[in-house]
């Protein structure tokens, strides 16, 4: 490969929003496309979704459902979202300014507005799950076409130069924009109604022996969605009994049980996200966990790199040890201790979604460990993960709201995908089931590279 490249790629925009153009510039060293034998630019702008569900197999499917034509690979199946071509250049068609080596050629290709893409998403992979896998990817491919290798200079070990960029896709969210900026106005401090889950359980140190009291609540605001890149106010209350004793001096004993959390290590705030998968008449369920929020969990500290939103205002209070009679017999009561722990989390994800074939959950889950077998609680909170982004040229997109949203760098799948579309007199149309179709080259170009 030379030092210097006969392409480069300039796109002029970060995030993508349903019907926006994709633009940009690819500059054209003409002295190095003569030398690389390039007879033909062009870009291709492509969207799909792959499902796998099970271990992998070569036996033909029935086609998928789903709006577009149809992607079909050895053992899973993929719809193409979108699916655009342009021709940039051929040889002799255009030549740089005089003195110049340099051409710039310039282009625009539109996502569909309707229907709506799905988010750029990607659910984990490999043995744990199984072998399933699901993914939305978008990306753009500029292709410089080389001399075929019947050609007098045959090209060994060389193919056509490419250039794949990722595109993160989301969709607009004008709600969750204003829900972004009331909580930006805020200032960490919600002063709005709040919605609050809580669980409590019965615990004891081992197999015998009187229960303990063990109770978590958590409270975030009562909103309809939650942004992306924007800091969320959390409040967690956890309460310990003791199980019932007679009081025998004015201050606690040492040693009770259950002990309360009382550092920010001693309990987990998770993002958990759920998949359903949906294809060829198979359905699939997994979760995932993909990050700790708020500074808190076992590694908030020592090392918070890796926790999701790290909150260096979390505000703790820690109660004393309080004895509480209640209703336990005469003589007879328990001691009760009170933890709070305050502060935010900011959400870095893709947002929530569905599709006939995959549909995309998200969950707080709220972990609060105790010593024994069984005795941990957990708290799960359903969250509506938005964009919060109105993709409009006046809002904008921030470097926050871009550093949120997770960039698949493995934006094209390896290996060689046909990409199955209606004749002119509808033979092999893959809605109709029928076998044909033909295969676009310049899709195949995209798609081949590792």
């Amino acid at each position: 490969m030379p030092d210097r490249e006969a392409l480069t790629l300039d796109l002029h925009t970060r995030v993508y929003f349903p019907g926006d153009t994709v633009s940009g510039e690819v500059l054209l060293d003409l002295s190095l496309a003569q030398r690389d034998h390039i007879q033909e630019v062009f870009v291709i702008l492509m969207g799909t979704l792959r499902i796998q569900i099970g271990p992998r197999r070569t036996a033909a499917r029935p086609p998928p459902v789903g709006p577009g034509p149809t992607v079909v690979a050895r053992d899973d199946q993929s719809i193409v979202l979108c699916h655009a071509r342009s021709s940039l250049w051929t040889i002799g068609s255009a030549y740089p300014p005089p003195g110049s080596h340099l051409l710039p050629l310039r282009f625009a290709l539109a996502l569909p507005a309707r229907p709506e893409p799905l988010p750029s998403f990607a659910a984990p992979t490999g043995a744990s799950q199984g072998g399933y896998e699901c993914a939305v990817r978008y990306w753009l491919a500029v292709i410089g076409r080389r001399r075929h290798a019947g050609a007098k200079v045959k090209l060994l070990f060389e193919g056509d130069r490419k250039i794949v960029r990722p595109l993160p896709v989301v969709r607009r969210d004008r709600e969750g924009a204003e829900i972004k900026a009331l909580l930006g106005a805020s200032g960490g401090i919600w002063e709005g109604e709040w919605g609050m889950r809580s669980e409590s359980k019965k615990v004891r140190r081992g197999l015998w022996g009187g229960h303990g009291i063990a109770s978590a609540e958590i409270r975030i605001p009562n909103i309809s969605s939650f942004p992306i890149a924007t800091r969320i106010p959390y409040a967690i209350h956890v309460r310990t009994y003791s199980k019932p004793l007679t009081l025998r001096t004015p201050s606690a004993p040492p040693a009770l049980f259950p002990p309360a959390p009382t550092a920010p290590s001693s309990l987990a705030l998770y993002l958990i996200q759920r998949v359903n998968l949906s294809a060829y008449g198979m359905r699939h369920e997994f979760e995932d966990r993909l990050g700790a929020l708020g500074a808190l969990g076992p590694a908030a500290s020592t090392d918070a790199e890796g926790h999701q939103g790290d909150d260096d205002d979390m505000r703790i209070d820690v109660g004393e040890w309080t004895w509480d009679e209640g209703p336990c017999e005469r003589g007879r009561g328990r001691w009760r201790r009170d933890v709070r722990f305050e502060g935010a989390f900011v959400l870095k994800c893709t947002p929530t979604f569905s599709h006939v074939n995959v549909d995309v959950k998200h969950f707080l889950d709220l972990h609060v460990p105790f010593p024994g077998v069984g005795n941990s609680l957990d708290v799960r909170v359903p969250l509506n993960i938005t964009s919060g982004m109105a993709g409009t040229p006046r809002t904008g997109v921030t470097a926050q709201e871009v550093e949120a949203l997770p960039l698949y760098e493995a934006a094209v799948p390896p290996g060689q995908v046909q990409v199955q579309t209606p004749l002119a007199d509808g033979s092999g149309d893959p809605l109709r089931g029928r076998r044909g179709g033909r295969t676009e080259d310049a899709v195949q170009s995209a798609v081949q590279v590792t």
